[in-house]
């Protein structure tokens, strides 16, 4: 769905001066649903709007809460998924003819898929985690809105076969790891829930609060604490988590091995949060 247009995957939708394809002039977040509703609707809309506005993009007229929420739950229609699903839904500013934006209207495009299961489950198949040389997350990333396009997860991704894990632990230029390539990353020791001192500000921030709430309401204490590489050997879990793929576990990291106790626990408590927003 192209601003509030349904049009067929097989057909193109985009010119040849897109500036999201020719300077990742965009940005994109996931949501999960079920029913034609996503889950946390209203956090994802509103920070939709903000990044907008940080980025100084004129905000359609037609982008409201009622208006978003109806296309969303069309385009599922026309897809004939009507139980769980998975949205991308990505902003680039229109074209113009020059580099630096002349033009700060944009567009909306919507897209929808079904996952294999409805509700969030645990990986049956434990990840394994590696740090990449000589490279940290730059500072700039903390204080933005949203993650560029152009980032660590293009230029990366391509290093994990030879590596031989599945994802990658980011750092900070202190060296404080604050989330994998993918996802928000968070540590368990003696019961305790860890996360990462600062995270970068975009839409991964909305689940991370949920995991945070799902971890108050079973009681498990929460705290911020900067982990470093060598403090991975002393802790009893690791675990990824992102709203499209809920919570992942990590079996290991070099030669020690975890378990997952504790993030079991949080991705039930998680599905009975959403099952009742």
């Amino acid at each position: 769905m192209l601003n509030s247009e349904i049009l067929q995957t097989s057909k193109p939708c985009l010119s040849h001066d897109n500036r999201g394809l020719l300077y990742a002039d965009a940005f994109s977040f996931d949501l999960r649903g079920n029913s034609s509703k996503a889950f946390f609707a209203d956090m994802y809309f509103d920070y939709m709007i903000s990044t907008i506005k940080h980025l100084k993009m004129d905000r359609p007229l037609l982008l409201k809460k009622s208006i978003f929420a109806t296309d969303l739950e069309l385009l599922l229609q026309k897809n004939r998924i009507y139980k769980g699903f998975c949205a991308k839904v990505t902003v680039f500013r229109n074209s113009s003819g020059t580099k630096l934006a002349s033009d700060n209207s944009v567009s909306v495009m919507i897209s929808v898929d079904s996952p294999e299961n409805e509700y969030y489950t645990m990986n049956q198949r434990g990840l394994k985690l590696a740090f990449l040389k000589n490279y940290s997350l730059p500072d700039f990333v903390f204080i933005a809105n949203y993650t560029p396009y152009f980032n660590h997860e293009l230029l990366l991704s391509a290093r994990l076969a030879e590596a031989e894990c599945d994802d990658f632990f980011i750092t900070d230029i202190n060296g404080n790891i604050v989330k994998s390539m993918n996802s928000n990353v968070f540590f368990v020791k003696d019961g305790n829930l860890i996360i990462p001192e600062r995270i970068p500000a975009d839409s991964g921030k909305i689940f991370n609060g949920i995991i945070i709430r799902a971890a108050g309401e079973l009681k498990i204490p929460v705290v911020k604490w900067g982990i470093r590489r060598e403090d991975l050997y002393e802790l009893d879990e690791i675990f990824l988590a992102d709203v499209k793929n809920g919570i992942t576990w990590v079996l290991a990291y070099s030669e020690k091995r975890f378990f997952h106790r504790i993030s079991s626990a949080l991705l039930k408590k998680v599905n009975e949060i959403i099952s009742n927003v």
